[in-house]
């Protein structure tokens, strides 16, 4: 005797934002045109949002998954069309770079018949699993478990506006789960923060490995990252604050857009009690001074806001590490790398708010040779935004001048290469970072007490 097909309905909600049915109605009617006039089987979009300590998510905008150029061909077979995990990952990635902290790639809309979504039901699920190990790797570089295990996908059967729900348990350890959707009017709220450091690192040489720009970063920046996401301490507009309280405490009459945020470092985390004289054989320095614009849904917790500030700083910083990686065109010898200072400028940010959301404010990073129409036409391409000129912003930062590369290129003081037999007293030492860096903290914890004492 067979038993009955026990279905879990979990009491967490998918709830779009109402301006998100127009864009219903549009993506059902696209996607018939397409199936019927280029036998595309199904068509697939990001859901951008955030997961809130409620258990709901909130969807504030979709953003399509493109289909590969070849599908589009008179020739294409069967195959060609279908949405991979690995084409649908790798643009889930690039959208995911431009999203705010507290924001993210939380799921997938996919339109197609029933048929195809069951047959594709699996691949949807991978695709989901890789989104969430990519954002915990960028966003937290894998040091936090605080990216949600969570990810959902709203079906919409072909020629049909009304969603099915579904959330899956990426982690692999829970039961996948039907969920309620819904359109309620959303609201998000702007979290404005700054953080500026110096992060001095030596970056050990393993014997016959070469030397890997993105590992190295991740390694000079493992003890800040990992001091960031255990220091809980975090002004919000200059008080401290308990963690399960409401963000914004009275909903009703609220009329604030934005709070600010001041962050803070332990700057006796993972500090040895004694100094020990040491040679350093891959030395990194890492410098940096990011505005920070994060969001999170009005109805947030403390917790929420401050999780978002931190992974928004995390984010930015690694995704601007990974697009230059990826830029670079010539791999460095290893003897170069010993034997001389190398200098790596990455991408600078600009902007644009999304229309729907202000609070919510979209990063593309651009390189020295690109300017504000190279932004404008990626946030139209990725994002489906009809962005004008007018409203992109470059002004956050700038390139170097040639002037002030050179003067990043000067040699640290005390610091003798590998190379070159060093003088008794003149190799880079623990000691001597240790001083460097206790009074650098001094200096940062006067600025931050004066700011707050002041302001």
């Amino acid at each position: 005797m067979s038993l009955p097909l026990a279905i879990v309905v979990t009491e967490s909600m998918i709830l779009f934002d109402q301006q998100l049915e127009e864009w219903v109605k549009k993506s059902a009617k696209n996607h018939e045109f397409v199936q019927i006039e280029k036998s595309i089987p199904a068509s697939a979009y990001f859901l951008l949002g955030s997961f809130c300590s409620d258990g709901d998510i909130h969807i504030a905008h979709a953003s399509k998954c493109p289909v590969h150029s070849s599908a589009l061909e008179a020739n294409a077979n069967d195959k060609t069309k279908l949405l991979d995990d690995q084409w649908m990952t790798d643009n889930a990635e690039r959208v995911l770079r431009m999203l705010p902290g507290g924001v993210n790639v939380v799921g997938i809309a996919w339109f197609s018949t029933k048929e195809t979504f069951n047959q594709r039901k699996s691949v949807i699920q991978k695709t989901l699993t890789r989104i969430q190990k990519i954002n915990n790797s960028l966003t937290t570089a894998g040091m936090d478990s605080t990216i949600s295990d969570h990810m959902v996908c709203a079906f919409f059967e072909t020629g049909k506006t009304t969603p099915t729900g579904t959330i899956f348990d990426v982690s692999g350890r829970g039961t996948d789960s039907t969920a309620k959707v819904a359109f309620q009017k959303l609201e998000w709220i702007s979290l404005v923060s700054n953080a500026s450091a110096r992060i001095v690192l030596n970056v050990p040489i393993v014997a016959g490995k070469q030397p890997d720009f993105y590992n190295d970063f991740v390694a000079a920046t493992k003890n800040f990252t990992t001091n960031f996401f255990h220091t809980d301490l975090m002004l919000l507009d200059g008080q401290i604050r308990e963690d399960t309280e409401p963000l914004i405490k009275d909903l009703k009459n609220n009329k604030k857009t934005t709070v600010e945020a001041q962050l803070f470092l332990d700057p006796l985390y993972n500090r040895e009690s004694g100094a020990s004289d040491h040679i350093t054989s891959n030395m990194h320095e890492l410098m940096f001074d990011i505005e920070i614009r994060a969001a999170v849904p009005l109805r947030s917790t403390v917790k929420d806001a401050k999780r978002a500030l931190k992974h928004h700083l995390i984010r930015n910083l690694f995704s601007r590490a990974e697009l230059h990686y990826e830029s670079m065109e010539i791999v460095e010898d290893s003897k170069a790398i010993v034997d001389s200072c190398q200098v790596h400028q990455l991408p600078r940010p600009a902007t644009t708010v999304l229309h729907s959301h202000p609070a919510i404010l979209l990063n593309e990073f651009l390189f020295e040779a690109d300017n504000v129409e190279d932004a404008q036409k990626n946030f139209d391409d990725m994002m489906d935004l009809q962005t004008s000129i007018e409203h992109v912003d470059e002004g956050w930062e700038r390139a170097l001048t040639p002037e002030e590369m050179d003067s990043v290129r000067t040699p640290i003081e005390d610091l003798c290469f590998g190379g070159l037999p060093p003088p008794s007293d003149s190799c880079c030492s623990t000691k001597t970072l240790l001083v460097t860096i206790g009074i650098i903290v001094a200096i940062i914890a006067t600025i931050i007490y004066l700011t707050v004492a002041h302001g």
